[in-house]
């Protein structure tokens, strides 16, 4: 009886985003997220200065159900066919992911919490959500406005992340000539 009295008081929460790597994937990267129930609407945005364009498409999701205080049915609207396909395969194979396997892990708590379902929207179709956290990835991927969600241990994620494009970048060591 108390779990469908809990059932019946859940809110709906519809969530849009999106994830973007501008100009090159990988590189600087932004994402952005809409949150909107029956009272509130809510944009998000984040960025960090090295991930890839799936990193920041997942980045959004996990950072939208981080905001969510009680359990809800959520929606999720996203153009990303692998969020799609792997939210699914979590979902009903139990497999978790190899890639980006430290965020997958806070979605399939969350998904614990909240009712989440999934939706595909088709990209740059006019679809007002999606339209929205599509600008505002972008805007944060360029404007490198930073993640104010960002855990201690991602910190060091990214700074590591940060060091080693940093030395791939660097001139190859060579042998010294002989002389």
């Amino acid at each position: 009886m108390k779990n469908q009295i809990e059932e019946e008081t859940r809110s709906v929460v519809r969530i849009w985003t999106d994830g973007s790597t501008t100009p090159e994937n990988p590189g600087p990267g932004g994402w952005a997220a809409l949150l909107r129930d029956e009272e509130h609407e809510k944009v998000i945005s984040g960025s960090t200065p090295w991930a890839s364009n799936i990193r920041m498409e997942l980045l959004a999701v996990l950072r939208a159900l981080q905001l969510l205080k009680r359990p809800a049915h959520v929606l999720i609207y996203t153009d990303s066919q692998y969020i799609i396909d792997g939210f699914r395969n979590i979902q009903h194979r139990d497999k978790m992911l190899k890639s980006h396997y430290d965020i997958w892990g806070l979605i399939i708590h969350y998904n614990q919490i909240h009712q989440i379902r999934l939706h595909k929207v088709k990209a740059h179709s006019g679809e007002e959500g999606n339209e929205l956290v599509d600008r505002a990835a972008k805007k944060a991927a360029r404007g490198q406005l930073g993640d104010i969600f960002i855990t201690e241990s991602e910190k060091m994620m990214e700074n590591l992340r940060v060091v080693q494009k940093r030395r791939r970048e660097k001139s190859p060591w060579k042998y010294p000539k002989k002389n």
